[in-house]
């Protein structure tokens, strides 16, 4: 259900349950989370995300829309929070996470998306959050939409249900790029070596964090968060290396 590969530091975890649209079951959620987690800690810089088949991922598995009907309320919110948990794990990882999209990713496949740092899509793609056109309510990745594109486009996405191009989602911030299908995996390395090589590591995982835990707060506290994880940045290693590779004008590569 995931295929994993490390090269050069950069891990790939691959949907992979084409026959299903890499529709997105409690083994698939399951086994995603673990190999996120797992992750943590290791050789790998970047963590890649994409799908097999002809879809990136087309949202909750059909058999388990039909087990919903008759799950109890504790299954129900089990099955529930396994995908808060992945999401979760997407946001506060140290590790930068790219999307790959290409076809539908829909639903929670459009939240994969959503959760990433960067997602480039072929010009194919197509993202939507349609829950409500089958009376579902997509809280799960309400959250995150509304961080990504703002309020506005929010509400029009997941109110409205509306299935948008990887051209429209470029423009209202869902996605980063909207590329050619040929031109994808060369928009992927140039992003792959950026965290691999170009940027540190400990720097990318710190500002993600940053970027997680400051949502919500009001402007000063907002600024004293910076404050303190500026004066720690300050003491870090990679901080140190990079003050003085810059101050004797020698190459970044890390």
């Amino acid at each position: 259900m995931i295929r994993q590969q490390l090269v050069d530091r950069v891990l790939t975890l691959t949907l992979d349950r084409p026959a299903k649209r890499n529709a997105l079951d409690r083994a698939t959620i399951d086994a995603l989370t673990a190999a996120l987690k797992a992750a943590v800690g290791g050789s790998a810089r970047v963590v890649v995300l994409r799908g097999s088949g002809e879809a990136f991922s087309a949202g909750a598995d059909l058999d388990q829309l039909k087990a919903m009907r008759t799950a109890t309320p504790a299954d129900n919110l089990a099955d529930s929070q396994a995908l808060a948990d992945l999401f979760g794990m997407m946001v506060y990882l140290p590790l930068p996470v790219i999307a790959a999209v290409h076809g539908p990713a829909m639903a929670g496949g459009a939240g994969l998306v959503a959760a990433c740092d960067v997602a480039i899509a072929s010009e194919q793609a197509t993202l939507g959050f349609p829950e409500t056109l089958i009376g579902f309510v997509p809280a799960i990745v309400s959250g995150l939409v509304v961080r990504k594109v703002g309020e506005t486009q929010a509400r029009r996405l997941l109110l409205g249900g509306e299935r948008i191009t990887a051209g429209e989602a470029h423009r209202i911030g869902l996605v980063t790029e909207c590329v050619p299908a040929d031109h994808v995996e060369t928009r992927l390395s140039w992003w792959t070596e950026r965290f691999t090589t170009g940027t540190s590591g400990s720097a990318v995982a710190s500002t993600r964090r940053l970027l997680a835990e400051q949502v919500g707060l009001s402007v000063r506290d907002q600024l004293n968060l910076g404050a303190v994880m500026n004066a720690d940045a300050r003491a870090s290693d990679d901080c140190k290396t990079g003050i003085d590779r810059f101050l004797n004008k020698e190459p970044q590569r890390w």
